[in-house]
Order: C-alpha cells, then structure tokens, then sequence
C-alpha cells in the first residue's frame, strides 16, 4: 500500500490539524485569555515534526520563532490599530493588515532561522519564562466586565453554526494554506527552515486583524499570549523525544505519528485550559487590588 501510505498521510494528517484547529478554535473564543494562549498552539509545530525524519531541527527552530511569534502578537495587540488604514472596505483592511504583519513576521523569522547556534531551546525558554512572569505581573489588565470573546453557546450544531460564518471559513482557509506551505517547504527545504514555516501564525494574525479592525477590546488575549512559549518549547521538545525514541520500534509509523501527535495535543490544551481558568482568577484579584488601591 505505498501510494495510500504517501498519498493519504498528509490528507490525514491535514484532517486531524482541520479538527484540531476548529475545536481549539471554537472553545478558545469562550474567553479572551484563553485564546490569548492559543494564539500559538503548536498545530503546525507538531505536524511538521511527525513529518520530518529529523525532528530536533526542526523543534530548535520552533523555539525561537515561537518567541518571536509571541511577541509580535503582544506589539500588534497594543499598536496594531495605528496601523489601520482608514479607507477602503473592512476586507481591504483586513488584508493590508494580514499583509503587513505576514512581512513583519517574514524577515524576523527568516534572521531567526539563521541565528548563533549558541542561542538553544533551554536558554529560549528561561528567557521568555522570565518576560513572561514579569510582564503578566506588571502589566495584567483590570479584570474585563465580559471576558467573553462570543456567546456560541454549546453543542456540536453551534460549533458548526460558529465556523459556517463566512469570515470563519476564510480563517480555516487561512490555516489550510498554512499547511500547504508547510507541505512545499518540507518537500524542498532543509529540517531548518521546515520549522521556522511550521510556526507561521498565518491564522492567528488573520483573527487579530479582524478583531483590531472592527475595535474590539482585545487587550485580554495579551495578557496570557507571552505564556505561548512556555508551553510550545516543551511540547516541541518532548515530541520529538518521543518521536525519535519510537523511530526505533518497528511499531513506529505514519498513522502511530498521527495517535502520539493528538494525545499531545490534548495534554498541551488541558494544561492551557488549566492554567487559564487557574491563574486569571488570582491575576484578576491582583490587579483589581491594585487598582483599587491607586484610585
């Protein structure tokens, strides 16, 4: 079965990133920290390392790009909307938006790719631990009157409901050239590069865009969006030990890849989940403190 086995993995693998990115997705819209974290949930991080027989370089790149990913997200959360052209229609301002920021994003990350060798994932991750306790402390935002991002309610019909919305099948659409892009860069380019193009927030500058267009409040999703490498650097890390490790059995195969893939997927947004739900509320009493003790 080799033509099924070359040909249908990556249809695979696409489905279950599809699945993958519309559940996080919806749910991460519940609340605004939430999806402040979920901006750079490693979707694309894990299917480029099942898919590349060298995953350790493909994860050093990862973790390097994901930090710069996290904090590009924070500037266009507090200054995107200067950028905001003032004519032309919201599609139009959308785009130059995505098209702007994609640019921004391209010649960071491609420096990024090439840097010292002694910049490491472990040095990576106790620098943005250490920014991202500091900046959480210090810059919290005061406990939102709704931090719901939309009331979808519940249920597989409103899940449904929420992603037949126009503007959410482009930003499916979004993720899927995301993928394909990924899919030529991994036919074509070294381990390197393949993970510097597995972390494209493609789909996560598309949400931004349309949210900081329309002038929501969206400064919530930065509260928690500095904690994204802290979890991404240890799912890359670990996922590739595991991969490597199992390479070694014969059990080890494309659709064995697929099951690992998910069951990280689930522990890495359980412990999102988690620390959301588990860290705001005592944020929140922090900074509702504080503020009331300045006023």
């Amino acid at each position: 079965m080799p033509i099924l086995h070359d040909a249908g993995l990556p249809i695979v693998r696409l489905l279950a990133a599809i699945i993958a990115f519309t559940a996080i997705g919806y749910i991460g819209t519940k609340d605004k920290r939430l999806t402040g974290l979920l901006l750079t949930f490693p979707l694309l991080n894990g299917i480029a390392l099942i898919s590349n027989p060298e995953p350790y370089v493909v994860a050093n790149t990862i973790y390097a790009v994901v930090v710069f990913n996290a904090l590009l997200f924070a500037g266009i959360i507090s200054f995107g909307h200067r950028l905001v052209p003032h004519g032309g229609t919201r599609n139009l301002r959308v785009g130059f938006l995505v098209f702007a920021w994609t640019l921004i994003w391209s010649v960071g990350a491609s420096l990024l790719t090439v840097r010292p060798t002694a910049i490491t994932g472990a040095a990576l991750f106790g620098v943005a631990s250490v920014f991202c306790v500091t900046f959480t402390m210090l810059a919290w935002t005061r406990p939102p009157a709704s931090n719901m991002g939309h009331a979808c309610g519940h249920g597989f019909k409103n899940y449904v409901r929420f992603w037949c919305a126009s503007e959410k099948l482009l930003r499916i659409l979004t993720f899927v050239c995301a993928f394909v892009i990924l899919i030529g860069v991994s036919a074509n380019f070294s381990a390197t590069w393949v993970g510097t193009f597995s972390a494209l927030p493609l789909p996560g500058l598309f949400a931004l865009a349309s949210l900081t267009v329309d002038g929501q409040d969206i400064r919530p999703i930065r509260d928690t969006v500095l904690w994204g490498p802290i979890l991404v650097i240890p799912f890359n890390f670990l996922l590739a030990t595991a991969i490597t490790a199992l390479a070694t059995t014969d059990r080890y195969n494309g659709l064995t890849s697929i099951v690992l893939l998910v069951a990280f997927w689930l522990v890495a947004f359980a412990i999102s989940v988690g620390s959301v739900l588990g860290l705001s509320p005592i944020l929140d009493s922090r900074s509702g403190r504080a503020s009331g003790a300045a006023e």
